[in-house]
């Protein structure tokens, strides 16, 4: 396996286009969060290549104008190649074959202390069991500490219309003994369920 940064750089341009015609021509549900996805708009966007294709990306992610300027989004935009999925609650074990959160999400989080970012979560629309379980899977492989909170929160800023998928749960790395903190206080205004 190889992992190449997409973000800013003009190298792997070709796999980076392939993966996307890829996706658009797919049937996933999803594909629609990917179809015009700019690595360039991330802080990282890392991709895992095997056999000079990309089977899995994800990014880390700022946005002042959404989270602050002391929170970041890991494991942003993740998308995994349908052969390398692992389906099933039952087997998020640990190891590689979980692309993402050992290959990718160990090196996001590197990143986000290397550039003194001290609050990084991660986020999905639904299923708390199976995000849950995820959060334990990433904890296993990354040696993060990450932890679901108990409400959504809108994700997306200070939009006038808040959407169905804007209201997303949230997963925090306690690794740093503030993060809570800095969260409650940049976030707690985009608590869905207190609004």
């Amino acid at each position: 396996m190889q992992i190449i940064e997409l973000a800013n750089t003009s190298l792997h341009q070709d796999k980076w286009q392939r993966t996307i015609e890829f996706i658009c021509s797919s049937h996933d549900e999803l594909k629609d969060n990917y179809v015009n996805l700019d690595p360039d708009s991330f802080l990282s966007f890392q991709a895992v290549v095997k056999n000079d294709e990309i089977i899995c990306f994800s990014g880390l992610q700022a946005s002042e104008e959404k989270w602050s300027p002391l929170i970041l989004r890991c494991s942003s935009r993740m998308w995994v190649h349908p052969d390398h999925r692992q389906p099933g609650l039952s087997k998020f074990t640990k190891g590689d074959k979980f692309l993402n959160s050992y290959y990718l999400i160990p090196k996001q989080l590197k990143l986000a202390k290397d550039l003194g970012y001290r609050c990084v979560f991660m986020s999905r629309e639904k299923n708390s069991r199976a995000f849950a379980e995820w959060t334990n899977l990433v904890n296993r492989n990354a040696g993060s500490s990450f932890s679901v909170l108990p409400n959504r929160y809108n994700v997306c800023g200070h939009q006038h219309t808040i959407t169905e998928s804007c209201k997303q749960l949230i997963s925090l790395d306690h690794s740093n003994s503030d993060s809570i903190n800095i969260w409650n206080t940049y976030m707690a205004k985009h608590n869905i369920d207190n609004c």
